[in-house]
């Protein structure tokens, strides 16, 4: 819903140029092609150059370079959208952001840019503030009120309705109103472009800008409000927290980035093994589940070792395994285990941190590298460690003492004891 309402912005600040003419029929079809003819041709590039692009330098194992290239796509499609075209560089720069979003590596593209994501953000609401003026939006406050309840109350409502039409649960329906009860961070671009393009007057851009921006805040005040109000009414009508609990996992209940694990996977729903870290030791524990029939999802920032894993019958994910936004996608209810391979114990030790606050009863299986990873990863209460070492001296132990003769009995009590003083109480 949110990415529709994006485009239609888009769509018309494209169209903003033909419409300040004073025929703008003409100017408005020849804005039309143009940006028809954008696009075609970006749905070309996006599907047919980027993706080996950007799984070519993944394979480089850079993730400076991956970065540099995301960035530099999004700069490009803004700089042929404006320079060649006449468009306006918010749609080249959307339109980017649609084509990386297409490739199998954006997952870990959409992670990389979070921080800017961010930065900008508050920048923006900074360079929005600094627009407001004071005395232009109590001169006519009425009517920025006026466009407030509308923005909000009466939107909201009408996204409801026609989400629950369409089929939504009534729950999912109505949070989904609430949350896009507000003009949009677009409406502030639009505004702007139309201003200067002289289609809107000064007075005409302060009411907008205010209205805007009093939407954004009311509706971020009454969606807390609005959701404990709806469970309750939930309540009262006797449909029960399982109703309600049940409906809150259909569409429009959350943010993106908050999509079930597997959901762009092909797993949604299915119980699958996690595994972080596609070197050797991540390798032999994909062939032996994939052997059993599991389901299973790697995640690796090496795409030479993730096309081997697809290769085998993996689902794979390329990204930073630590990284919150990859976790997401990776681990969630229908993950039966999380499998920590990885070399790096800082990186495993905030997965593992990050994963047990997502899904606390989440059953995690941790390669450990010394005591004090062990003990780490025991206060977050995880019990079922491989420490490569131990595992290497215990192993030989285990054949060392059966060529000696020793009973299969006396020896499975002999490893059961080295296993003990390796690992503590904990591995069980």
């Amino acid at each position: 819903w949110s990415t529709l309402q994006d485009l239609l912005t888009v769509f018309l600040i494209a169209t903003l140029p033909a419409l300040a003419g004073a025929d703008p029929l003409l100017p408005l079809g020849v804005a039309l092609l143009k940006a028809s003819v954008f696009l075609g041709l970006s749905y070309l590039v996006g599907t047919r150059l980027l993706p080996r692009l950007f799984g070519l330098v993944a394979r480089l194992g850079s993730s400076e370079l991956f970065l540099l290239t995301v960035i530099a796509t999004a700069l490009l499609a803004a700089l042929v959208s404006s320079a060649v075209f006449g468009l306006s560089l918010a749609l080249g720069a959307f339109v980017a952001g649609l084509l990386v979003s297409e490739s199998d590596v954006s997952y870990q593209a959409a992670a990389e840019v979070i921080p800017f994501r961010d930065l900008f953000a508050v920048l923006f609401f900074v360079g929005v503030g600094m627009l407001v003026d004071p005395t232009a939006i109590f001169s006519d406050l009425a009517l920025i009120v006026l466009l407030v309840v509308v923005a909000v109350f009466v939107k909201g409502l009408l996204i409801a309705g026609s989400a629950r039409l369409l089929g939504l649960p009534t729950r999912s329906a109505l949070l989904l109103g609430a949350s896009l009860a507000q003009a949009g961070e677009f409406s502030f671009l639009l505004a702007n472009e139309a201003q200067r393009l002289e289609i809107l007057s000064q007075i005409q851009y302060n009411v907008i800008l205010g209205a805007a921006l009093g939407s954004i805040v009311l509706s971020s005040l009454i969606y807390g409000p609005a959701h404990g109000l709806i469970g309750r009414l939930e309540r009262r009508a006797g449909r029960g927290s399982a109703g309600a609990s049940k409906a809150s996992t259909g569409t429009g209940g959350g943010s993106d980035d908050e999509g079930e694990a597997g959901g762009g996977l092909g797993l949604s729903g299915r119980r699958h093994v996690t595994i972080l870290g596609g070197g050797h030791v991540g390798w032999l524990v994909a062939r032996a589940v994939l052997a059993r029939g599991f389901e299973c999802v790697v995640v690796d920032r090496d795409r030479r070792r993730l096309d081997a894993f697809a290769r085998m019958g993996a689902r794979t994910v390329y990204g930073d395994a630590a990284n919150i936004r990859i976790l997401r996608r990776t681990v969630g209810p229908s993950t039966q285990v999380l499998v920590v391979a990885l070399p790096d114990r800082l990186t495993a030790r905030l997965a593992v941190e990050r994963a047990r606050a997502m899904e606390p009863r989440l059953e995690i299986v941790a390669r450990v590298h010394g005591a004090s990873d062990l003990r780490e990863l025991q206060r977050l209460e995880v019990r079922r460690f491989a420490q490569p070492r131990a595992e290497a001296g215990i192993e030989l132990a285990r054949q060392s003492l059966q060529r000696l003769g020793v009973s299969s009995q006396e020896l499975s009590a002999i490893v059961q004891g080295l296993r003990r003083e390796a690992y503590g109480p904990a591995e069980r």
